[in-house]
């Protein structure tokens, strides 16, 4: 697999860019993403799969391709645009665990995931594990998933802080993947947060080799540069990603509302 990829795509209201590299440190790269145009909005996703290179790499990917496969298989009501969601991590569950049971070389193979779901009248999110999802808007970087990991219970608890957090040898112990016995998926529909889309949000999405390498300001500080179109913002984070030590792969989207 190529070391690093950088795609970048136009919809209809949105700008979208990715680019997932497998880091200082990495043979193989067990990080997926993708975005889908999907009956019900755009759907865009990241997964980061663990359980051996094998393992790792097949469930990211197959969380993937089976959550992008529900959400395109209908048009859901919008009031059932939740449980939806929740279905398709469901279905990107059961096909891992059945996987996972049926070929020992993939045993004990599982993967985060964060999807955010852009319908027309309201936007949704969804995650599991450490991957993240965040809005830049008005100048300020808002985090809009909480982590499922040991860490972000310390955190919780006043333990310790976040920055303390970065540099915590249990930082990388995840408590829910799919794939895993908790494989529970937070929904919310973003509306109360978010209220409606505003021309300019950029909206980011990652896996934990993008968030353990930088702080929640660093990558603000890329986001608020005006002068800096979408692409260079994705590069400059993920070669600053890998300057701080690239220990894991690293996956990034970046999606800009421009309509």
């Amino acid at each position: 697999m190529p070391l690093s990829t950088l795609k970048s795509a136009q919809f209809a209201e949105f700008v979208y860019i990715e680019q997932s590299h497998t880091g200082n440190m990495r043979k193989h790269n067990e990080d997926a993403c993708a975005v889908f145009e999907t009956p019900n909005g755009l759907l865009c996703v990241v997964c980061d799969g663990m359980g051996g290179h094998l393992g790792g790499e097949r469930a990211s990917k197959l969380a993937i391709e089976k959550i992008g496969e529900y959400m395109s298989s209908q048009h859901f009501l919008l009031g059932k645009l939740t449980d939806a969601l929740d279905q398709s991590f469901a279905f990107a569950h059961a096909a891992i665990a059945y996987e996972a049971e049926t070929n020992p070389l993939l045993k004990g193979m599982g993967t985060t995931c964060v999807a955010i779901l852009f319908h027309p009248d309201a936007t949704f999110c969804a995650h599991v594990g450490d991957s993240r999802l965040y809005i830049f808007r008005d100048n300020e970087l808002i985090r809009l998933t909480k982590d499922h990991s040991f860490v972000q219970g310390l955190i919780d608890d006043g333990i310790i802080t976040e920055a303390e957090s970065l540099y915590h040898p249990k930082r990388n112990l995840i408590e829910r993947a799919l794939g895993s016995d908790d494989a529970q998926p937070d929904i919310a529909n973003l509306g109360r947060v978010l209220q409606n889309l505003r021309v300019g949000d950029v909206f980011l999405l990652c896996s934990d080799g993008l968030s353990n390498e930088l702080g929640d300001v660093e990558i603000k500080n890329f986001l608020e540069n005006d002068t800096l179109a979408l692409e260079e913002k994705i590069e400059r984070m993920m070669n600053k990603a890998l300057q701080a030590g690239g220990k894991d792969n690293i996956t990034i989207q970046l999606i800009e509302k421009v309509e």
